[in-house]
């Protein structure tokens, strides 16, 4: 594979059947001295050990290049030994049928299949090598999941444990190729079409196959810490110098760092630091003589200065390419004349057309909005607020709300008219349309529940609740599971239950292997590719638990902003459940008015969506009709108070066992300031402590 002594080698093992032995691990070591007694150490414990093979780290974006091409093919579920032997054979000579070279070396992996290597002269950046990587296999109808930078094989020499058999070398030529060699051979999949548009890959994808440092060179104002971008861009009257000096600390900070990283950037960091400084209010000894000493002071100062996490900055490096340099004007004044003529000119659409689509009725009901607007003043700001509904996931409330607010007679009692207020709200949404992080509307998982609520608003608060056993801790760990795969932040206060129970649930719902066969660690072969597959998806989420027991709001909230203001923004918190939190409060209903209290204060102070979950009380279950409602809740009145949404979840099998709907659940939204009420249907499939919508369109 290419690796020489001296180098690191990140492995990664199952969890062993011991008892008494520690769960899954991942590891890095040191060629030779480490290496040995690590693998040996895991292989006495009966754990499968695999080896990555590309070179940067664990974790997706870290990679950078890929040392081999591979190829791997398993034999149907459930094959005999007679059919895996003979797929085996037939594997080991398949490359010459396609008219490959003989690969490198091929392994077996003392399970059902071999691992065939082609070693590169030379590590291949990877996204090049994923193109190549996934054309072979659709070439030779192999493992699809192989182009993954994280994936992972199996370390020829040790066990295979849910076989018996112990992986080694069955072939070995030692001959390696170059890229060009192999890329020449191997055919690439069908292509694009000429009269068929290429689809610009997803935000999420693109993040995740980006390459940090880049080529190109963004401007330095984008790596700066926000508030030192704000006083850049308006300066301040007040406290010059101390502003001042943060803000040529955050500009030598940024630049430092990028330059030590050898990412190129545009922009000079001094005359950053002058555009503030004549931004300010003038006079008063603000001279240039004082700009000079606060800048050396800051030159002077070797620590690191405020500025974003090192993942934020690779964040906003990538959002400067996928965005083509767009990310600071993207969608200003040229997408506002350009959309409020498109929407005019549908305005004389009075009814969709037989048949139409959503996004077409969504139209018709913009133009209907423009039409009415027409023959107002002080439109055009609605009247874009209704055009990009769709774009940025303005909910329909959003629009209504706005129209009443339009139709309202204007005074001269100093309120603020609809003209300022929908320029503010305009400037927020042209933020918001260039960097997804900041969008409005959270995801839900559930779409049945999306056609309700539309998303999860940020500085909200939102709640489930239910009786026990009914799932309202799956339904919460869903969403965080859900919303961190989108690429939002997630934070998890677990006070009920273990993180690591918390994950034997998210992979039982993420790779379908029963939750049960996880915690007692019986899986089969299959079932291990699976769980390995979405260990590493997930392993790239960013989510972060904290399961301390009867932890104090006050402990949840400093935890949460500490860390948005000192690792990443934050985008959701879970907190599972509120009655379990610690209080200052001798009475119980105060104590729960106090929980909730700093839960809306820490939605709003860190700009995020906070989702708990709270117990419904046990007089339900005597109810003839026993979905719960937001006045069933414990201590309904303090929680109400400070929720801005409350959802419900009843599942009649609890109650009736024989009645035929053992699947189904019901969320019942019961309380929504910002939307409508109803009830969503999803599916409970038990085995895998899994909720899905019941509606799959």
């Amino acid at each position: 594979m290419g690796f020489k002594s001296g180098d690191r080698v990140e492995l990664t093992a199952h969890e062993s059947p011991i008892e008494g032995i520690e769960g899954a691990r991942s590891w890095g070591v040191t060629l030779p001295e480490q290496f040995s007694p690590k693998v040996s150490e895991w292989d006495s414990e009966q754990r499968g050990i695999h080896i990555y093979t590309v070179i940067g780290g664990r974790k997706g974006y870290q990679t950078t290049h890929a040392r081999a091409l591979f190829f791997e093919y398993d034999p149907p579920k459930g094959a005999s030994q007679d059919e895996i032997a003979k797929s085996k054979e037939r594997c080991i000579s398949l490359w010459q049928k396609f008219g490959l070279p003989e690969p490198t070396f091929q392994v077996d992996n003392g399970g059902k299949s071999i691992h065939t290597y082609w070693v590169f002269h030379e590590p291949q950046l990877i996204p090049e090598w994923q193109e190549l990587q996934k054309d072979i296999a659709k070439l030779m109808d192999g493992d699809g999941q192989l182009w993954k930078s994280t994936q992972t094989m199996r370390l020829p020499g040790t066990t295979h444990w849910g076989y018996g058999g112990i992986g080694r070398i069955v072939q070995e030529s030692g001959v390696k190729y170059s890229f060009q060699e192999l890329r020449s051979l191997v055919p690439p999949r069908e292509k694009t079409k000429p009269n068929q548009k290429r689809k610009k890959p997803r935000w999420n994808e693109f993040k995740e196959l980006f390459i940090f440092p880049c080529s190109d060179s963004p401007p330095l104002t984008g790596f700066v810490s926000e508030e030192a971008k704000g006083y850049i861009d308006s300066g301040t009257g007040d406290y010059r110098n101390g502003t001042g000096a943060m803000v040529a600390r955050s500009i030598l900070g940024a630049s430092r760092y990028l330059d030590q990283i050898g990412q190129s950037y545009a922009g000079d960091p001094r005359q950053l630091f002058l555009d503030y400084c004549q931004r300010c209010g003038q006079g008063h000894g603000w001279d240039e003589r004082e700009w000079e000493s606060i800048w050396q002071s800051a030159f002077r100062d070797k620590t690191l200065s405020p500025m974003p996490s090192e993942d934020a900055i690779r964040e906003r490096a990538a959002w400067h390419c996928f965005t083509e340099g767009d990310w600071e004007a993207n969608s200003r004044e040229s997408f506002v004349a350009k959309t409020i003529s498109s929407m005019m000119a549908k305005a004389a659409i009075a009814q969709p057309k037989k048949g139409a689509t959503e996004d077409e009725k969504l139209d018709v009901a913009i133009a209907n909005y423009s039409l009415l607007l027409a023959q107002r003043e002080n439109t055009k700001a609605i009247l874009l607020k209704g055009a990009i509904k769709r774009d940025f996931s303005i909910s329909e409330w959003d629009i209504k709300q706005l129209l009443e607010e339009h139709n309202k007679p204007d005074d001269s009692t100093g309120l603020d008219g609809i003209e300022e207020l929908a320029c503010e709200v305009m400037m927020d949404l042209s933020d918001r349309s260039s960097n997804p992080s900041k969008r409005s509307l959270i995801p839900t998982k559930f779409k049945s529940l999306a056609r309700i609520i539309g998303g999860y608003e940020r500085e909200a608060v939102s709640v489930w609740g239910a009786r026990p056993k009914m799932g309202k801790t799956i339904a919460l760990s869903e969403e965080v599971l859900h919303i961190a795969s989108q690429g939002y932040t997630c934070l998890f206060f677990t006070a009920e239950m273990a993180a690591n129970k918390i994950l034997y649930r998210m992979l039982a719902s993420a790779s379908s292997v029963p939750e049960s066969s996880i915690r007692t660690a019986s899986i089969s072969e299959g079932q291990w590719e699976a769980l390995m597959t979405a260990e590493a998806d997930i392993e790239q989420y960013p989510i972060y638990f904290d399961d301390s027991k009867f932890i104090h709001i006050n402990e949840v909230v400093a935890k949460a902003r500490w860390f948005a203001e000192n690792v990443r923004p934050v985008d959701f918190i879970g907190v599972d459940y509120v009655q379990l939190l610690d209080h200052s409060q001798r009475d119980k209903k105060d104590g729960v008015e106090e929980i909730m209290k700093g839960l809306k204060g820490l939605a709003a102070s860190c700009n995020c969506h906070v989702q708990a979950s709270a117990q419904v009380g046990r007089w339900v279950d005597k109810q003839s009709n026993k979905r719960p409602g937001a006045g069933d809740l414990s201590d309904s009145d303090a929680i109400a108070k400070y929720a801005d949404l409350i959802m419900t979840i009843y599942r009649d099998e609890v109650y009736n066992p024989e009645g035929g709907h053992n699947r189904e659940v019901e969320a019942i939204v019961c309380a929504n300031r910002l939307g409508p009420t109803g009830t969503a249907k999803l599916l409970f499939e038990a085995e895998y402590t899994r909720m899905v919508s019941a509606i799959i369109t």
